[in-house]
Formats: structure tokens, sequence, C-alpha cells
């Protein structure tokens, strides 16, 4: 895996993660699939999968599965053969997922039976497939900025300990019911403008080709990377750095006095829970 550097300011030592995606909370799945180690009978067979599991086990209550990967293959071993349900049974905990789990027809329960996917009584199983980050270093000990290898690959959500984390932005966001405070564009068609003082808060960033432009118009956002500039009487003028990234509404004056903010750049990581990567 391609690495490079994530920053964050921090005020405590903090476990931090990449979500790459969905954090789901397991409480009852029901599937037309199958399962593993077959009863007779028409009775219900149980499969167990616990986080400190392991997958050489048999899947039993008392020697569980370690991960959802390998109970869905005992299934697919013997699922033509169903004579009754099968339950998979996950214990309480955390399950990271280096990759999604896929089900497929080959997953599907047989002969009128399901299988059902749940936590086990009382427990709570969440799977996620964030990427914990460990190996943290002091970058900078006036701000308080440490720093941590990361996948190469971009991301825009880190969480801190279970909370979301801000990707550095400027303005900073100090207002929780807003997300704001934002600046607001003086005009834009297929470019658009920002006045001279709004532009001046890029002066010191080094790598300006990854700083990200998050534009508020009406219900939804855009987020353009910078190409070229022009400066102009009125301000300066930016264009999108990938031409299909054109604002789609050609009509002038759709996107005036729409609400922006920059994001992404460690000369922006100046407050406790920012980061940079």
């Amino acid at each position: 895996m391609k690495l490079r550097r994530v920053k964050m300011r921090l005020a405590d030592k903090l476990q931090v993660v990449i979500a790459v995606c969905l954090c789901v909370v397991l409480w009852e799945v029901n599937m037309r699939f199958a399962y593993g180690q077959q009863g007779g009978d028409g009775q219900p067979v149980e499969l167990h999968v616990a986080p400190d599991g392991n997958d050489a086990n048999p899947g039993t209550q008392s020697a569980p599965f370690a991960t959802l990967e390998r109970a869905r293959d005992a299934v697919r071993a013997v699922n033509e053969g169903m004579t009754g349900d099968v339950v998979v049974v996950l214990r309480g905990g955390l399950y990271r997922l280096e990759e999604p789990v896929a089900f497929d027809s080959r997953d599907g329960g047989q002969h009128g039976h399901r299988v059902i996917y749940r936590a086990a009584e009382g427990e709570t199983p969440v799977l996620c497939g964030g990427m914990e980050l460990t190996g943290w270093e002091l970058h900078d000990r006036e701000l308080n900025i440490y720093r941590a290898a990361a996948p190469k690959d971009g991301f825009r959500q880190l969480y801190i300990n279970g909370a979301r984390g801000i990707r550095a932005r400027t303005p900073n966001r100090t207002c929780d019911a807003t997300f704001g405070p934002y600046w607001r564009i003086a005009d834009a068609k297929e470019n658009f403008l920002i006045v001279p003082e709004h532009w001046r808060a890029l002066d010191g960033v080094e790598r300006f080709h990854e700083v990200e432009v998050v534009m508020k118009s009406h219900w939804y956002a855009q987020r353009l990377l910078i190409g070229e500039r022009t400066e102009t009487e009125d301000g300066v003028v930016i264009a999108p750095l990938h031409p299909g990234n054109k604002f789609n509404k050609t009509d002038r004056g759709f996107y005036h006095n729409s609400v922006f903010y920059f994001e992404n750049a460690l000369a922006f990581v100046d407050a406790p829970g920012e980061w940079y990567h």
C-alpha cells in the first residue's frame, strides 16, 4: 500500500480511524441465504462469529469464526443440501473490514429455508470499514501537530475518538448548527469570482493543487480543485482544474452570493481536531 502522511492538531492522545465505508451496528438481518454446518430434521443450524475467534475454528459457540467471510464461505459449502434455516450469530465487539463482504447467488437459501444474521442476545457487534491510524509522531511542537502514515489515496472522513474530525478549512468551523461560518462568492458562471481578501487566505499554502473549494449553492454542495486564476478589478476569477467540473448552471446569477470555504491544506490546521492529508 502506498502511504503518505496525515497531519492533525491534537489536544489529547486520540484514537483515529479513517472512514472508508459505513460502520454498521448489527441487530438482525434476514436473508434468503444459506449456511454452514447442516443440521437434520429441519432444525435451525447456528454458526458463531466473534472478534476474538479464529477462522480455523469450526464456527461453534465455543470455537467461533473470526470473520463474516469465513461464515459465508461455510454456507457456500453446504447450502445446496439445506433442510432448515441457518442462523449466524455475531458476538459483540468491533469487526474491522479490510474490504466489502460480498454476497451473491451462491449464498442464497435453498428449499424454502432462510439464513439469518443476528447479534448475540444482549450484545452489539459493529461492522466497520474504517482503518485505524497508529504510529503518531510529533510534527510541529509549537502548534501541537502530530502526523501518521495513511493510505495515499484521498479520503475526506477521519473519526477521532468516535466523533468525525474537521478536515482543515478556512474559515474555521465554529458553529455546529450551520457548520459555518462561510464566505460568499461574488459571482459565478463557468468560473467563479472571489474578493481578494478571501484569496489571500491561500498565501503560504504549499500543495496548492490539493486545496478544494467547497461551495454550497441552494440545497447542494460542489467540490472543485483550483485551476487557472486570473486577477481582475473585481477580485480573483478561479477556473476549476478539471474542465468537467464546471458549474452545471450557466445562467448568470444562479450561484451569486453562494457560500464557500477552502479545505485541505496544512496551513489551515490551526484548531484542535482539524486534520489534513
